[in-house]
């Protein structure tokens, strides 16, 4: 059987993937695209694409082939996808792949789906972000997804995209993420003053609408009768630790780091359990290193994360304290925690970024076979430019009210600013001898003017 780089070079298409979102974010998106990155240039199919640059935010990965390119912005994603079908046209693309969700015009697209969070969670779909998120699922050519879950949502919202069609791509977990030595948690703990047994959380605790659910989790620590016992340890997220969490911290040690991944081993590894307690996760990678790092997990069963972590979990409710708060004695018990680290450590091993990219470069390499066959149609370029072109024409005329809004705006705050220094003025003159003798000047003669028409009349 070839594999998918040998097959690239006999048919040899040029493929673009625009590094949009490395100017968005340094999340588990951008995790999953570097190390796609870094398996396409072991594996030689990196030869064959070239990384769009946005404004020299792309990480740097030695055999990756980058073109910068003009930073994204969202009001203007319609002149972008201009902008992007010129460069397709440039170097003759064959397929083109965002990080996110940008869109050319014509050249054929294949989508890679993180996850279906807003349309599940019932967030704003007419915000830009999610509106473009809909454009370029109905551009896609070819659509894949990081787990069967997210896989069955694009589907579920998007019934004219057949569930058969949507090729699964699990992520996988870097080769570092494995057991710590003693040694080595115990210099993390040294050098970050932990000093009790800890729990873990890592990334962002909130989440769009709230989606992943952290504050669950401290309240069911705030009622631990013996919470003074034990530590938190958050990686990632807000720098700071949210407000309505902090109230629940009460006797509590919370240590809030930001960790290289040897750190985050260590983390891991050190820690009675990583807590997990999401309403919605597209694939869940915290789960996967906590497992490979023979950390327990406490987590509930929705969405992908059940098909992560499979029998490796105890599985808590998302909004009943009580069933999180047991589970964090029951983890602490041997016999449940010992088969919990040895079930975690043999799920792990299925995860990988070589099967990850194998089957990602397996896509694009059929897509491209099947368009060059016309088994394949690709959206309707005309339709698709006409409707890029009146989204181009609206855009532009947001960008226009907005800057007469705000010319206006600072219109009206330079005459604010002429009108307090007129105040000032007025009121530094009032306090001269020469107004004083102004304004009695003014008396004596309305007094004149008054004395006068009585003589009069």
């Amino acid at each position: 059987m070839q594999a998918p780089f040998d097959r690239i070079r006999q048919k040899a298409p040029t493929i673009l993937i625009d590094g949009v979102f490395f100017q968005l974010a340094n999340s588990g998106i951008a995790r999953v695209w570097r190390s796609l990155l870094q398996e396409w240039v072991k594996n030689g199919f990196a030869k064959h694409l070239i990384l769009l640059d946005r404004g020299g935010t792309a990480p740097q990965i030695a055999g990756i082939n980058y073109q910068l390119i003009h930073r994204y912005e969202e009001n203007n994603s319609a002149e972008d996808s201009f902008l992007l079908q010129e460069i397709c046209d440039r170097y003759q693309a064959d397929l083109f792949i965002s990080t996110y969700y940008t869109t050319p015009i014509s050249t054929p697209g294949i989508l890679l789906i993180h996850d279906m969070i807003p349309e599940v969670i019932g967030a704003d779909l007419t915000e830009a972000t999610w509106q473009e998120k809909s454009y370029a699922i109905y551009y896609a050519a070819r659509h894949i997804a990081i787990s069967k879950s997210t896989a069955q949502d694009l589907h579920r919202f998007y019934p004219q995209i057949a569930l058969a069609e949507i090729t699964v791509a699990n992520c996988g977990v870097e080769p570092l993420f494995i057991p710590s030595k003693e040694e080595k948690i115990e210099e993390f703990r040294t050098a970050h003053q932990i000093t009790q047994p800890y729990f873990i959380i890592v990334g962002n605790r909130v989440g769009l609408d709230g989606y992943k659910n952290g504050i669950h989790t401290f309240r069911a620590l705030s009622q631990l009768p013996d919470r003074e016992r034990f530590e938190i340890v958050c990686v990632g997220g807000n720098p700071t630790l949210e407000v309505e969490f902090a109230n629940l911290t009460e006797g509590i040690n919370v240590h809030q780091l930001y960790l290289t991944d040897l750190d985050l081993q260590a983390a891991y590894s050190g820690a009675i359990a990583l807590i997990y307690p999401s309403f919605y996760e597209g694939f869940g990678l915290p789960v996967l290193e906590a497992m490979a790092c023979g950390c327990p997990l406490i987590t509930c069963r929705n969405s992908s994360l059940p098909e992560v972590a499979g029998d490796a979990a105890i599985y808590v409710s998302e909004t009943n304290p009580t069933d999180l708060i047991t589970a964090l004695y029951q983890v602490q018990q041997s016999e449940v925690r010992l088969p919990l680290i040895t079930a975690g450590l043999s799920r792990a091993k299925s995860f990988s970024w070589t099967k990850m990219a194998d089957t990602v470069a397996q896509v694009i390499l059929d897509t491209h076979a099947d368009i060059q066959s016309d088994e394949l149609q690709p959206l309707p370029k005309l339709p698709w430019t006409q409707f890029r072109k009146v989204l181009l024409q609206k855009q532009q005329k947001l960008v226009n009210l907005e800057v007469q809004l705000s010319t206006c705006q600072s219109q009206s705050d330079a005459f604010q600013v002429q009108l307090i220094t007129a105040q000032v003025q007025i009121a530094s003159m009032e306090n001269t001898k020469f107004w004083q003798l102004r304004q009695q000047w003014f008396k004596l003669k309305k007094s004149w003017i008054r004395s006068n028409k009585k003589l009069i009349y």
